[in-house]
């Protein structure tokens, strides 16, 4: 076989291979498959990191067929492509504006800086005016073996270290309660992940105690719209039966120039109808019929 003949079957290869792209721009080609056609080939975001000499790799796609996104992943381990286990999907499901920005991956830190996973954003639980977020939590072990978490949210994940094996995660969701979308407001919430003594094993993702480490919301990486209200901390309070997060929602960001709107709301307006309340709680352990409408049923 000739040099010119070589070149021309290498050419032809080339020509056959799917297109990947990267960043904003896209690739794709028309073909048939059944009668269907517009398939998009797939579509590329990628991270790795090294830690203790071990290299991680976590691969986002998706692919477009007729109008629907299919999202995957891969991690691979010291090049070694890791099998779905525990139950883990290597799936990332949520609605997509096409138009907006790519799947974005960032790195789970611990205190001392180790980086511990990733996370993945783009997705939403919700999609249009109200639109809510799904950030997918990825963690990687040494033993060949991952573990995948999600959460939705209104406005993406906050993550605390609060020491080498617990991280804090803080999001919110919007409560509508009683006055629609004019006089809404953001819920905090917490979850902490827990991590085995030596980083190779489960990880844990827990409800936390929002007490505990309250003033972060206080952040000032924490955009103002979502900075601790009256309403938010009340319902958090009230999701959780905490009598300390309640008496701490209305002795330091109960507004009186807000009275009208609290009413409305149907949260208490005195110490008086605070005290009654947490009496409540602790009596039945039980969230009376009048405050149900901003129980978060999950």
């Amino acid at each position: 076989m000739t040099n010119k003949t070589i070149s021309t079957v290498f050419l032809l290869l080339l020509s056959l291979l799917p297109l990947c792209s990267f960043g904003q721009e896209e690739s794709s080609v028309m073909v048939s498959n059944r009668g269907y056609s517009a398939y998009d080939f797939p579509r590329v975001t990628s991270n790795s990191y090294a830690e203790n000499k071990v290299n991680y790799e976590l691969v986002c796609t998706y692919r477009r067929f007729k109008g629907d996104y299919r999202f995957s992943f891969v991690v691979e381990i010291n090049d070694h492509r890791v099998k779905p286990s525990n139950g883990t999907r290597h799936e990332l499901t949520g609605c997509w504006d096409e138009f907006g920005v790519l799947l974005k991956i960032d790195h789970i830190l611990s205190k001392d800086k180790k980086i511990l996973g990733w996370t993945v954003d783009g997705l939403g639980s919700i999609c249009g005016n109200t639109r809510s977020y799904t950030t997918f939590i990825i963690i990687p072990f040494e033993d060949n073996t991952i573990q995948k978490f999600e959460i939705d949210s209104k406005a993406g994940l906050s993550f605390n270290p609060i020491s080498a094996k617990q991280i804090e995660v803080w999001y919110y969701y919007q409560e509508w309660g009683q006055t629609g979308t004019a006089g809404s407001f953001f819920v905090p919430k917490k979850q902490v992940l827990v991590f085995d003594a030596a980083f190779d094993n489960q990880v844990q993702l827990r409800p936390g105690d929002l007490m505990e480490n309250i003033t972060f919301l206080n952040n000032p990486l924490i955009e103002d719209y979502l900075k601790p209200n009256y309403p938010g901390l009340f319902s958090a309070g009230l999701n959780a039966m905490d009598p300390d997060v309640l008496k701490y929602a209305f002795e330091n960001h109960y507004k009186d120039e807000y009275v009208d709107w609290y009413k409305k709301q149907g949260l208490p307006v005195t110490l008086e109808e605070l005290s009654s309340l947490i009496g409540v709680l602790g009596d039945t352990k039980r969230i009376p019929e009048e405050y149900k409408h901003l129980v978060k049923y999950e």
